[in-house]
């Protein structure tokens, strides 16, 4: 899946999924995502994405 098309999925914009790249969200070698490994780094990093979010 590509970075836009998830981020519509999830209802969040792409200058979300590129923090969260740096952040250290998987991508895989070609640019696209593997979504199994990105929600389980989602999970795993739930509340500090929510913290982020709440920051604003």
């Amino acid at each position: 899946m590509t970075r836009l098309q998830y981020a519509a999925h999830i209802g969040v914009s792409n200058p979300t999924l590129t923090r969260w790249v740096k952040r250290g969200m998987p991508v895989r070698d070609d640019g696209r995502l593997d979504v199994e490994a990105v929600e389980s780094w989602r999970k795993a990093n739930e509340s500090r994405l929510l913290a982020e979010r709440v920051k604003g």
